[in-house]
């Protein structure tokens, strides 16, 4: 776990680049938890805030992906779906935070 992670309140961390475990399976070696950020897996049937970078050349997974949820873009994004700019950490946050139903224990400063 990052310094950073860990000065934030994560209390776990699981890296499983290369691993030929699925997500469910890898969900099993970190739970219980009370919120669990996975990165990659864009293909999964879970919910997805996206990550856009428009100068990457790639298309927005949303609106195909029915699971994507809200977007974080270095550029506007023509989307009905919250949308954060890249460096809007407390707004991320908390929409995260309000979207799984949790309460906050501590403020973001």
């Amino acid at each position: 776990m990052t310094r950073g992670a860990g000065d934030a309140g994560t209390q776990k961390a699981l890296l499983a680049g290369g691993c030929f475990w699925g997500l469910q399976e890898l969900i099993r070696h970190i739970s219980p938890c009370d919120l669990l950020l996975i990165e990659g897996f864009k293909h999964e049937s879970i919910p997805k805030l996206e990550v856009y970078r428009g100068v990457v050349g790639e298309s927005l997974l949303h609106p195909q992906d029915a699971h994507v949820v809200a977007v974080a873009s270095d550029s506007k994004v023509t989307t009905t779906l919250p949308q954060f700019e890249l460096d809007d950490v407390k707004g991320i946050a908390n929409f995260i935070v309000a979207h799984v139903g949790l309460q906050r224990s501590r403020q973001l400063s």
